[in-house]
């Protein structure tokens, strides 16, 4: 990542604190005591490498009974623009219409629970599908690549609103639509992206 803003969203229920400070003080406080810096960090920007500010909150899940209780929290990373294609910087797709953080995350606060639930009746049924087609071992193996490959790809909107989807290396400097990614990835199928002229 070379640009963008990382965001942390948790609801206000459960929440006792939060802070984003160097990651020293944050982690040590909390494994005294379970308590985090009483301030935020302003010395930015800065490097990463300068403190390696973290961000942290704490949840409070109450006394522990038989009866479970459920806290949660969101990340998002919102990179503004997503690539540079044909001298043009592209935005993410989810930011086609105007959208921002802020929106993105409440409207996943708000479908939280049918958004979980599809997730759910998606996973189930490709790993059904995939035990079907080759047992445990090859399922496991497949929900991995198929992970792997869903990361892999960038997808952002072209200036009329149209999706481009890139495949994206993740472990060395991010290029995109490089020979080396995409004729693995689609050997077997017509690629609509051109493989030249993209970077992250």
């Amino acid at each position: 990542m070379d640009w963008g803003h990382l965001y942390l969203a948790v609801p206000r229920e459960g929440l006792v604190s939060d802070v984003i400070a160097e990651v020293e003080p944050v982690r040590s406080g909390f494994a005294a005591g379970g308590k985090l810096p009483d301030r935020d960090d302003l010395q930015c920007p800065r490097p990463a490498c300068d403190g390696w500010p973290a961000m942290a909150c704490v949840l409070d899940f109450g006394r522990v009974s038989a009866a479970p209780v459920s806290r949660y929290l969101m990340l998002a990373y919102d990179d503004v623009f997503s690539v540079e294609y044909m001298d043009r910087r592209l935005r993410p797709y989810w930011r086609r219409a105007g959208c921002g953080p802020a929106e993105v995350l409440l409207g996943a606060a708000r479908r939280r629970k049918s958004l979980a639930a599809k997730c759910r009746a998606f996973d189930a049924a490709l790993m059904a599908d995939l035990r079907k087609a080759g047992g445990g071992k090859y399922a496991e193996l497949c929900a991995l690549a198929y992970r792997q490959c869903v990361a892999a790809h960038k997808l952002a909107a072209d200036f009329d609103g149209s999706p481009m989807h890139f495949s994206k290396e993740n472990f060395s400097n991010g290029c995109i639509s490089t020979v080396d990614v995409i004729y693995p990835a689609r050997r077997s199928s017509c690629s609509s992206t051109p493989v030249c002229c993209a970077r992250s």
